[in-house]
């Protein structure tokens, strides 16, 4: 995904850019970071684990890959429920409910989200991190 994000960045003409954020985009930033150094300036790199895979910070992971709870996925109302309960303390407002169970309803996404995060290699990409790509970056970078 970051060399189709590199060659998008090509077609429209931008030589040298700025990376900034959030969560699984922090992997594709990384190898784009770490294939092209002398093309980033600068790197904001927010929400997602850097050196050491800590999967108390994980918890999805259980979720997405335990077949009873990936079908609940397919179930929005239930499984927004059971995803609250489980992985909240605090009540949630109702408006991100309604948010959450909106986005969950469009078609597919039971379906898709579980088999995006079982096509992920979070070790393989730690790996890489630790080992190829931080060693490439040659620029600045905040950690948030």
């Amino acid at each position: 995904m970051s060399e189709q994000l590199l060659a998008l960045l090509d077609m429209i003409g931008v030589d040298r850019f700025d990376m900034i954020d959030h969560d699984r985009g922090s992997v594709i930033f990384d190898y784009l970071g770490g294939n092209h150094p002398d093309r980033v300036l600068r790197y904001i790199r927010g929400e997602q684990h850097l050196w050491h895979f800590n999967p108390v910070l994980a918890p999805q992971d259980p979720i997405f890959t335990d077949p009873d709870r990936n079908r609940l996925m397919r179930e929005p109302a239930r499984f927004i429920r059971f995803a609250h309960a489980a992985l909240t303390t605090r009540p949630i407002p109702r408006e991100g409910v309604v948010r959450t169970l909106r986005e969950w309803t469009c078609e597919g996404i039971g379906v898709a989200v579980p088999r995006y995060f079982l096509s992920s290699s979070f070790r393989k990409e730690w790996i890489d991190r630790r080992t190829r790509l931080i060693p490439a970056w040659n620029f600045p970078i905040l950690l948030l």
